[in-house]
């Protein structure tokens, strides 16, 4: 099934491939932590057609706030606050489930 549903491409626009979904793995990486105590980092793989489509919505170093919807993984940009009260508030809004 991960090999036939690798790409779903819907078209191409002025030479550029639209990607708008792809098949991916979750793992868990093994780390060596202080002490050589083994831990297991998570990793989710985006492939690089889908972060290089022109619809992708984070770029290159963007603080992100990552939140569990039933079933689901929902990944948004983490929103932009004026003063430190306010972002207090927001943060424990946004990271409420």
């Amino acid at each position: 099934m991960y090999e036939k549903l690798k790409y779903s491409c819907a078209q191409r626009e002025l030479g550029t491939l639209m990607v708008f979904k792809s098949a991916t793995k979750f793992s868990l990486a093994p780390k060596k932590g202080p002490n050589d105590r083994i831990y297991y980092s998570p990793r989710i793989y985006l492939p690089t057609k889908l972060v290089n489509d022109s619809r992708f919505p984070f770029k290159d170093g963007e603080d992100l706030v990552v939140r569990i919807n039933g079933r689901k993984l929902v990944i948004t940009k983490k929103p932009r606050v004026r003063n430190e009260k306010m972002a207090l508030g927001a943060e424990r809004e946004d990271l409420s489930p």
